[in-house]
């Protein structure tokens, strides 16, 4: 009696603990590779399902099983991204169901491009957002950690505030526009972050950028090194006399320090 071969899925995500754009710059049918199995699955009428990695095993983090039904709001966990969505991704963190992380939880919501933030097999720490049995047996998360994909923004910390640089739009929501910006003089090309108080018109600027295909021009007014967020305005700077003339004038001083 003949045993059926065993289904074997290796992910790109598994080739190394770095990026991988396409796999198929790694690897060609017929190569040999060495690989360790850590997920299996009996599939009804196809037999065993098992998913490969050839990271080392140490490179993993350990999921230590937990009851959904256990978890409370605040606690963290280690996990690995499962699936990415546009609406948020799925996180494997060792329980009956994985848990999502919606888009508003990942970088504040700053994410004109989330597959370009999050992959497969991402290892993420993450946090109880909304227990379970409060939420039709859903486990909600929050990220606890910064994204490992973000690039650096120290260099823009020193970007004067009156400086104008030109910007291109990536995407526009709800809340304010995603721009993609050149550092001034050599650092990292950031996505920015303009938030609805800061576009120049306000509503109808809004729209207007719908329709935009080159530049706009912006100017930094808040750098985040921790969280790696480049806050911009198409606002002139305030006056020391407009500083305290309204609640609006406070804001905008406060997050131009």
């Amino acid at each position: 009696m003949f045993q059926k071969v065993p289904l074997a899925w290796l992910h790109k995500a598994q080739f190394q603990d770095g990026y991988v754009g396409d796999a198929r710059e790694y690897l060609q049918a017929g190569d040999e590779v060495q690989a360790w199995v850590f997920k299996k699955e009996e599939k009804e009428k196809k037999g065993w399902w098992l998913e490969l990695s050839m990271k080392s095993q140490e490179a993993r983090i350990p999921l230590a099983k937990v009851n959904l039904e256990d978890l409370k709001v605040g606690q963290e966990m280690g996990g690995r991204v499962t699936s990415v969505r546009d609406f948020g991704c799925f996180v494997d963190v060792g329980a009956e169901a994985d848990g999502l992380v919606h888009v508003r939880s990942i970088n504040d919501g700053i994410v004109a491009n989330i597959d370009e933030l999050v992959k497969h097999g991402d290892p993420l720490i993450v946090r109880v957002l909304r227990e379970p049995k409060s939420n039709d047996g859903k486990l909600e998360l929050e990220l606890a950690s910064t994204l490992p994909r973000l690039p650096d923004v120290s260099s823009w910390v020193n970007v004067s505030r009156s400086e104008w640089l030109d910007a291109e739009v990536q995407g526009v929501a709800e809340f304010g526009v995603f721009v993609s910006m050149e550092h001034p003089d050599a650092g990292p090309k950031v996505t920015g972050f303009l938030g609805m108080s800061y576009v120049k018109d306000g509503a109808t600027g809004m729209a207007w950028m719908t329709q935009r295909d080159g530049p706009i021009k912006v100017r930094v007014i808040q750098v985040d090194v921790e969280k790696k967020q480049v806050k911009v305005s198409q606002l002139e700077p305030l006056s020391k006399s407009e500083r305290g003339a309204s609640p609006l004038a406070a804001e905008y001083a406060r997050a131009e320090g």
